[in-house]
C-alpha cells in the first residue's frame, strides 16, 4: 500500500530552508480498538522510526472502553509534553487504512501531542515501512510482515 505523506501548515517558518511554512508528515489512517466493542473512529496517527512505543492518547483509550490505569504502568519520556510521564499499556486491535487488523501493545498516555504514535515495538515488527522522498509529495509504503507462528 502506498501512502502518500500530509502536509501539516507550521506556525512558525522554517527559516533554515527558504521560510517554508509547512511540513510534510508520514501520517496513517487508523482505528482503535479492542475486544469486541466497535473501533474508535478513525484517527491520523504519526509514523515514527524514532519511536520504540505505539502510544495512544488517554481520551481514545477511554473510548473504546479502557479502564486506562488498570494497565502495566511505565514512566516514559520524550514524546510527552511533561519530562517524564506515566503509559499504562493495554493490547489493542488497531485497524490501519481499511486493510489489516493486529493487536498490539500500546502505551496510554495523558499529553501526548499526536492522537497516536506508532513506533518499533508494536507497528515495525508487524509492518515493512519505505519511505521515499523522492517524490513530491513524499509516500511511503506500507507491507504486512507474514508471522511466523
Amino acid at each position: 500500500m502506498r501512502i502518500p505523506y500530509t502536509r501539516l501548515q507550521m506556525a512558525e517558518p522554517w527559516v533554515a530552508f527558504g521560510n517554508e511554512d509547512f511540513e510534510w508528515l508520514p501520517l496513517l489512517d487508523v482505528q482503535l480498538g479492542q475486544g469486541r466493542t466497535k473501533p474508535s473512529y478513525s484517527l491520523e496517527v504519526l509514523v515514527d522510526t524514532g519511536s520504540s512505543l505505539c502510544l495512544f492518547r488517554a481520551d481514545l483509550g477511554r473510548l473504546i472502553g479502557l479502564d486506562v490505569e488498570a494497565g502495566a504502568m511505565q514512566e516514559i519520556g520524550g514524546v510527552t509534553t511533561n519530562q517524564t510521564e506515566p503509559a499504562y499499556f493495554h493490547t489493542v486491535k488497531l485497524y490501519i487504512a481499511r486493510s489489516w487488523t493486529v493487536r498490539i501493545k500500546a502505551g496510554i498516555v495523558e499529553t501526548l501531542q499526536w492522537a497516536g504514535i506508532l513506533g518499533r515495538r508494536g507497528f515495525f515488527d508487524k509492518f515493512a515501512v519505505r519511505f521515499d522522498h523522492s517524490v513530491s509529495p513524499p509516500m511511503f509504503d506500507l507491507e504486512r510482515i507474514p508471522q511466523i507462528q
